[in-house]
């Protein structure tokens, strides 16, 4: 893409600048317990956030560029589990956010880029038993009825990749695929039925992103 002035080609399209823009996609989301007794949890649901970055074109010939771009999601991806215990288990995942280096070969206006970096992730836990008579037998009817909680934000890493196409000197669009793993935590999910603690669980998160943007350069 380029730029006439005075009935001449005289300015090459340039990817150099800040920019901002808004987003939206889906969220896939693997909740995995080291305890074998602690069923596994799916959260899925559709996201929308903001980012705003920086990028540099080397030059204008080679094509290279190199930017760094920090954004956040919303949503409410949320799931319930019951294990063979009548006891219930919950997990929610309501924000995301990531810190990444970008590296994109532009042709003009079509840019197809790299990205890898820092993740976060505000996931909350949850466990309920019910009251004795629900349960006559096990876990709850021992323990007594309770609803624990926790909310953590979790990091790690992400990787990825995709596109983005200038529709006009100012504004672009884009589309992406990210993956995430946050590691392995420990969650405290707080006193049973019977005022004692309950007992850590370590979790494993790991996340897939696709998300569809629109950017406006300054």
């Amino acid at each position: 893409m380029t730029y006439a002035g005075g009935g001449e080609d005289v300015r090459p399209f340039s990817w150099t600048g800040f920019y901002g823009g808004l987003h939206g996609g889906y969220s896939t989301n693997s909740i995995d317990w080291a305890n074998p007794g602690t069923p596994d949890q799916d959260l899925d649901g559709g996201i929308w956030g903001v980012q705003v970055g920086y990028q540099y074109q080397l030059t204008n010939r080679s094509g290279l560029v190199l930017g760094i771009e920090t954004d956040a999601s919303f949503g409410k991806m949320r799931t319930m589990v019951r294990d063979g215990n009548y006891i219930t288990e919950s997990g929610e995942v309501d924000a995301l956010g990531t810190l990444r280096l970008r590296v994109g070969l532009a042709a003009g206006s079509f840019m197809p880029y790299v990205t890898a970096g820092l993740l976060w992730a505000r996931l909350e836990q949850g466990q309920i038993c019910p009251a004795p008579a629900a349960a006559p037998f096990g876990f709850c009817n021992t323990h007594g009825p309770y609803d624990v909680g926790k909310t953590q934000i979790n990091t790690g890493w992400v990787i990825g990749g995709g596109f983005e196409h200038a529709i006009s000197e100012r504004w672009s669009i884009k589309a992406e695929g990210l993956y995430g793993d946050l590691g392995s935590t420990k969650y405290k999910l707080g006193p049973d039925g019977n005022g004692d603690l309950l007992p850590s669980g370590e979790l494993s998160h790991d996340m897939t992103l696709l998300r569809f943007g629109i950017n406006a350069r300054f």
